[in-house]
């Protein structure tokens, strides 16, 4: 027998695969009796077969699988001999007990490294509160429309007039008034259609009158939407003219308690007064709609609807259609554009021009909101690109977080060797720490959790401000925002400790405490995440600055026109376009007023566009597509546009107002003219001739190229007042437009912006998304300070037997601080290095939407590389000072 064999011991081998297999309650007692007896039998068959007792043992305990493999299988059965037993209950309890005991070994190792836990908390739950408050948007976002029922099956008509482009598109939400019948009856997949569009009138009731936004609706519309009416039939509630259904909100405001049905209300529109009957009240329409109402009012009270039905060449009607459940919409898109084809070809301007021709498109409902890409819209839409930049920077500062989870823990896992080594020693295995370790991440993580609901809820109204968005407290606390928690949660708590928590359990304490090379491969773990976490923040501060500097550029670039000072007063009264002359000479009486003049148009939006082809010189019927806008006299001067050519309108040239037009000089580079005054064109089905040329100014924001336009005379063609007036008294000069408009309307109220704001007004997008990017930044840094903070201050403990020494050997103060901060610092450049030329391409992407922009140059890049490095050395300095402040006597004493 050699030496081998002589140490070998049956019993003592068996004892201590008994002890291990019985570790943590994993067998009961009577089935490991029975295993342990399988054990000896082929023991004791292998060696009657010529073996050794321990050749025996291996190959018995080799054939019967490894110690995981045993369980594993034996936990396939585990629990129906418990519920054989009818001890489930007991068994239950006792894993809850173990369960808790796991949470307090948990606390208490925690409450032992207070920095460390609360830097980890603080982060995780700033994180979480950012991801809980953008997943609250992008959900509300996402569920535009989708509470219709038969969602799926709704979708909108759409236009694509070729070669009439508008906003640079030639796609446009508005349709004929007869398509909705035309569906109905000649496309088989649609099963009823409807059609709305908006209006805006006076309310008159009893002695009060009001102002409201509502929509012209077909008899159809309740068929199609399914909104709750709370009284009347929504069969005939918009079935016959002079009917009107009000929302739950201004029914009240109207008849406060007393029942609105069959009430008679005044209404004023497009200049008309009638009378019409309440038929119903509907439930106010969810924030999450692609259109908003106060009101509707039945289709056929509308006279211009009256007028239309046989008119397919004029379009002004959103269309909607709900199609059948078995419908195909590839073949609804064939039929409907088939449909348009044939209705409009006969048609003598589109037989002339028949490469013209409509086509028609459907879009589903539910995707108006964030997909949409056409003309008119019925309202502001949302915008899928920011929706799903906001979703990446939530994922971003969370993962930031979790980097902090990370470079922490595997920072203190030289402290935990003696803790992991004696667990071994007690006969924990891999897996017993894995799950120790993950349950600290789970407990870490269920902490800040809570911290990030109380975090959110404080947050959500400037959040909500931010965002534009009806957002309200108890949305996060829904099932919805619940399970996303909770999901995040799992995957945070998974992200942040699976490294960890593997990397911590195969730790060999002898490595750990007398071995580098763990050590090293730890260090530059860290030193990656430190790298990546910065990085991503620094993104997000060019993202800031670029944002911020295009707006600042689009406020102050010069616009070719004076916005400083001047009212713009809404005509919301029709019936005062012919007394515009006499109200605007009111207003130049008022002594701060200079100057007075009525338009068709805002002049930082003017909006109408038409196709130019009959003008002198063009003999190859080339299209000029231009803006236009009717103007009073007075207002390129109020303006302070320069006239670079012919002179302006005049009230001397009564002919200015039949005849003469303004072209500006992108319209006269376009036809080719060396000099445009005296040139004739047709325009608007009148022969006219260009007076006079103005100079170039922004009519649309600076997203887009200066386009042509032509500005044309008619006084009572007005929308607008524009007053401009000296500086000294801006409160009392409106009040003193305000009580002209009262003297004149007073049943209106008096509404008015200032130019500029109007302009400013464009960019509220931008303002907001440089807003966003601003508040996030600021969170992303401030979480990676927070590690960066703590993983100094554990690094600077680790190092102090290094700085007494170094103190011993006459190291200055300035000179440990440079030490300690260096290797920080070097990885802070290293995520500039990387993270500079991301944020310039990706800033650069996102301003090629403006025709005119800011340079992505060192103005950006310099400040933002400036901005985090002194953050982040603020961040260490102290830590690096108190540690180069400690008594080297002390240190080297401890020791």
């Amino acid at each position: 027998m050699n030496r081998s064999e002589s140490r070998f011991d049956l019993e003592t081998a068996i004892g201590t695969w008994r002890h291990i297999m019985k570790n943590e309650r994993a067998m009961m007692a009577e089935d490991l009796d029975e295993l342990e007896q399988h054990v000896r039998d082929q023991t004791a068959w292998l060696m009657a077969e010529g073996m050794t007792e321990e050749e025996a043992f291996r190959k018995a305990m080799r054939e019967m699988g490894d110690q995981g493999s045993v369980q594993q299988a034996y936990k396939d059965v585990f629990w129906k001999k418990v519920r054989h037993r009818k001890s489930i209950s007991d068994e239950l309890r006792w894993r809850f007990s173990l369960m808790a005991h796991h949470v307090r070994l948990t606390l208490r190792s925690l409450s032992r490294s207070k920095v460390y836990s609360g830097v980890t908390i603080a982060g995780l739950a700033i994180g979480l509160a950012a991801f809980l408050l953008i997943s609250l948007f992008i959900r509300q976002e996402l569920s535009y429309d989708r509470h219709f029922a038969d969602a799926d099956r709704l979708y909108r008509v759409i236009k694509q007039d070729p070669g009439s482009f508008f906003m640079g598109n030639d796609r446009f939400a508005f349709t004929p008034v007869p398509l909705p019948d035309a569906l109905e009856a000649e496309v088989p997949g649609v099963e009823v259609a409807t059609q709305i569009s908006r209006v805006s009138g006076l309310m008159k009731v009893g002695g009060g009158s009001f102002v409201e936004s509502g929509l012209h609706a077909r008899s159809s519309f309740f068929d199609v939407f399914s909104f709750d009416l709370v009284a009347g039939e929504a069969a005939n509630a918009l079935l016959g003219p002079d009917r009107v259904v009000l929302t739950s909100t201004l029914a009240r405001q109207l008849f406060g308690n007393a029942d609105p049905l069959g009430q008679a209300i005044t209404f004023v529109s497009n200049n008309r007064e009638k009378v019409l009957e309440v038929t119903g009240v509907v439930a106010d329409p969810s924030p999450n709609t692609h259109f908003s109402f106060s009101y509707l009012v039945s289709m056929e009270s509308d006279r211009w609807w009256q007028r239309g039905q046989d008119e397919w060449d004029n379009s002004d009607r959103y269309t909607y259609f709900k199609a059948h459940a078995s419908a195909d919409p590839q073949i609804l898109v064939a039929s409907i554009e088939a449909l348009g084809i044939a209705k409009l070809s006969p048609l003598s301007w589109y037989q002339a021009n028949p490469d013209r021709v409509s086509r028609y498109d459907i879009q589903p409902v539910t995707s108006i909101h964030l997909h949409s890409d056409v003309n008119f819209e019925i309202q502001a839409t949302g915008s899928y690109r920011t929706t799903i930049t906001l979703g990446l920077v939530a994922i971003f500062i969370l993962l930031i977080a979790c980097i902090n989870y990370m470079n922490l823990a595997t920072a203190r896992s030289a402290t935990r060797a003696r803790e992991i080594g004696i667990r071994q020693v007690s006969g924990a295995r891999q897996g017993q720490l894995i799950q120790q370790f993950l349950g600290e991440s789970f407990v870490l993580t269920g902490i800040a959790a809570l911290f990030a609901v109380g975090l959110g809820l404080m947050l959500l109204p400037a959040f909500k401000s931010l965002v534009d968005r009806e957002l309200v407290a108890a949305q996060l606390l829904d099932p919805g925002a619940i399970a996303i928690l909770v999901v995040a949660l799992i995957v945070v708590a998974l992200v942040s400790g699976s490294y960890p928590s593997f990397m911590l359990s195969r730790l060999q304490p002898a490595h750990a405490l007398g071995g580098h090379r763990q050590q090293r491969n730890r260090s530059r773990l860290r030193s990656t995440l430190v790298v990546l976490q910065y990085a991503v923040g620094i993104i997000l501060i060019i993202g800031t600055l670029v944002v911020e500097r295009q707006v600042g550029f689009m406020a102050t670039t010069d616009t070719g026109l004076s916005r400083e000072q001047t009212l713009v007063v809404t005509l919301l009264d029709e019936s005062l376009e012919d007394q515009a002359g006499t109200i605007l000479d009111q207003m130049r009486a008022i002594p701060e007023v200079t100057h007075a003049a009525s338009s068709w148009s805002m002049p930082t939006n003017i909006q109408p566009q038409s196709s130019v082809v009959q003008y002198e010189g063009n003999d190859d019927e080339n299209r000029i597509y231009a803006y236009n806008t009717a103007v009073g006299y007075g207002w390129t001067e109020l303006l302070n546009l320069e006239m670079v050519e012919g002179r302006t309108f005049t009230p001397d040239q009564p002919g200015d107002e039949w005849s003469g037009l303004i072209v500006n000089e992108r319209f006269k580079e376009a036809a080719g003219w060396d000099t445009a005054v005296g040139k004739t064109m047709e325009y608007g089905g009148r022969g006219d001739h260009v007076i006079g040329v103005v100079s170039d100014f922004h009519f649309h924001s600076l997203k887009r190229e200066i386009e042509p336009l032509v500005l044309y005379l008619a006084p009572k063609q007005v929308s607008y007042l524009l007053v401009r007036f000296a500086a000294d008294d801006v409160p009392g000069t409106v009040s003193r437009v305000n009580a002209i408009m009262d003297q004149f309307s007073p049943d209106y109220p008096f509404e008015y912006t200032f130019l500029d704001d109007a302009y400013n007004n464009m960019y509220r997008t931008e303002v907001r998304f440089g807003q966003i990017f601003q508040g996030f930044a600021l969170l992303a840094i401030l979480i990676a300070c927070l590690g960066l903070f703590a993983l100094s201050a554990f690094m600077a403990d680790q190092r102090r037997n290094e700085i007494g020494v170094r103190k011993a050997l006459g190291a200055s103060t300035s000179n440990i601080v440079r030490e300690l901060s260096s290797e920080f610092l070097r990885l802070i450049v290293v995520a500039l290095v990387l993270a500079v030329p991301v944020g310039w391409i990706l800033m650069n992407r996102w301003l090629e939407d403006f025709a005119y922009r800011i340079d992505v140059d060192w103005q950006v890049l310099v400040p933002a590389a400036v901005v985090t490095l002194l953050v982040a050395w603020s961040t260490i300095a102290w830590q690096s000072i108190r540690a180069a402040k400690t008594n080297p006597a002390e240190v080297l004493r401890q020791n």
